[in-house]
């Protein structure tokens, strides 16, 4: 057994709070957990991640830290309400969750105890049966998170934003369980951000969210992922939709020495939509992996999948998609792109897009790329006086911002431009305009 298995099973204790059903759900996890260990090389959907050194680490359960202060590039101008983690633990000095009519948010461990928002009916509802080790532990260990409930034909017009931060003291372990409901016809957006403050040490942030989608719901979810480079991050969305919804996941990953998330939705009515946007930017040695899956289990569902990364120096991407259509889902339409520049000749991108179709009315295609930057391109912006540097830089914002321009909430998507201009462009950003850089918003 690994280290962190060992950890893993030496930190479970009875949760004397919790009601029955929560208990009993707890333990069947922990069970699973114990006799099947967490994932190895030897499981193919886990094959390429790098899982030797996390192994190796010598974890222990993260504890509250003094409270922070929130840096204003962590925070979203245009957001109504606030939660804020710190190691996985509530800080209610930093959150803010005025009431907001049509909208009730619960630290999960409230919400468990007050049974307000009917929580036994959707924990645990929207993930697969079959569980690998982590979200096993997960759902074993989870004591800390969020619960979000929007009401039926409420329209939120503020997104509400989760903020997780890492502050830890030598290497900590949390797991936190988020859970969202969207009620019928109402419609949110909503912002989780997993961040890390300059002097948090070695950490493994293992983090699951569930999505519950009503008949004519609209839901916006943004994961953005910019963990320590010391850290690990393992992590989920988990979605199920009703009749007429609209989900949007959008995952951004820049963070992390090692970092997988897995996003899963489930579109079990007709008429549902769903649609996923991905980037991640590396550098160093990151390992960063995306692993997605659609299952249209009924007729008349459209997907949209559009996953991008950035890859320099000896960093690594992995993206496994799949898009599974049921017998009975004619009049499918789903589509499914992954693209990868490759910025150095030591960088590696991994791609590996799956169709299962076992219905025969429908429309489906997929694709992947993994390239470099063309060089008639970068010769183009030379004739113009563009340096190459600046060239190559300009057409890889461009690649990565591609993505950015998807995303439907304004104040966001120049932020994560802004970002990424730093990151990619550097001092040059700040002499270029800013309208002519980031373009106009969607």
């Amino acid at each position: 057994m690994t280290a962190l298995h060992n950890f893993l099973i030496a930190q479970k204790q009875a949760n004397e709070a919790a009601p029955e059903w929560l208990s009993s759900l707890q333990q069947v996890a922990f069970s699973q957990l114990k006799n099947r260990g967490l994932p190895s090389a030897q499981d193919e959907e886990w094959r390429l991640t790098r899982l030797t050194e996390l192994y190796k680490q010598e974890f222990r359960p993260a504890i509250a830290t003094n409270t922070l202060s929130l840096q204003k590039t962590l925070l979203t101008p245009s957001a109504g309400s606030r939660i804020v983690f710190v190691n996985g633990v509530l800080d209610t000095g930093l959150s803010d969750s005025s009431f907001v009519a049509g909208l009730a948010i619960e630290p999960l461990e409230q919400a468990v105890i007050s049974d307000k928002l009917n929580l036994e009916t959707f924990f645990n509802a929207s993930p697969p049966l079959e569980q690998h080790g982590f979200l096993s532990a997960n759902t074993a260990f989870s004591k800390s998170g969020y619960v979000i409930r929007i009401s039926a034909d409420s329209i939120i017009d503020n997104p509400i934003e989760i903020i997780f931060i890492a502050n830890n003291t030598g290497p900590a372990a949390w797991h936190c369980r988020n859970i969202i409901v969207a009620d019928q016809f109402s419609k949110a957006t909503i912002i989780e951000r997993h961040v890390a403050n300059d002097t948090a040490e070695t950490y493994l942030s293992n983090c699951v969210t569930e999505l519950h989608l009503a008949d004519g719901s609209h839901l916006d979810f943004y994961k953005y992922q910019d963990e320590s480079l010391d850290a690990y991050h393992i992590g989920g969305v988990y979605s199920k939709q009703s009749r007429d919804s609209y989900l949007a996941t959008n995952n951004i990953a820049i963070g992390s020495k090692i970092a997988r998330t897995d996003i899963y939705a489930t579109l079990s009515a007709e008429g549902a939509h769903c649609e996923m946007n991905g980037l991640s930017v590396l550098a160093g040695d990151q390992h960063v992996e995306n692993c997605t899956e659609v299952i249209h289990a009924k007729p008349n569902c459209t997907s949209d999948e559009y996953y991008k990364s950035v890859l320099d120096d000896q960093a690594r991407s992995v993206f496994r998609g799949r898009i599974i259509v049921a017998k009975d889902a004619q009049k499918t339409d789903a589509n499914q792109q992954n693209k990868n520049l490759l910025l150095s000749s030591r960088a590696e991108a991994d791609t590996k897009p799956q169709l299962e179709i076992y219905a025969d009315d429908v429309k489906c295609a997929h694709g992947a790329t993994v390239g470099q930057l063309e060089e008639k391109s970068v010769f183009y912006l030379r004739s113009r006086g563009v340096s190459e540097t600046m060239a190559r830089a300009l057409l890889t914002f461009a690649f990565a911002n591609d993505v950015i321009r998807r995303f439907h909430l304004a104040d966001l998507q120049k932020q994560l431009s802004a970002q990424l201009a730093d990151r990619i462009l550097g001092e040059a950003a700040s002499a270029i305009e800013t309208d002519s850089l980031f373009g106009e918003p969607l």
